[in-house]
């Protein structure tokens, strides 16, 4: 279900966060921070692999509503 470090070191060809940072946002493959590590779910990066849109989550921010 989520990357582990070696997968994710083969798909961005780093080891180190930001530059793993850096190519997931240059290919659109969403992920989440946590600390010094990145996490990224297989099914975005299948998504990505096939040409499929890679789905995101988008909550809605309701402060500025009345």
């Amino acid at each position: 279900m989520i990357l582990s470090e070696d997968d994710l070191y083969k798909l961005t060809g780093f080891k180190n966060a930001v530059s793993q940072r850096r190519v997931l946002d240059a290919q659109g493959i969403p992920y989440k921070q946590r600390g010094a590590h990145n996490i990224v779910m297989e099914k975005h990066v299948m998504a990505w692999t096939e040409g499929r849109r890679v789905p995101r989550i988008v909550e809605l921010d309701f402060s500025c509503v009345r």
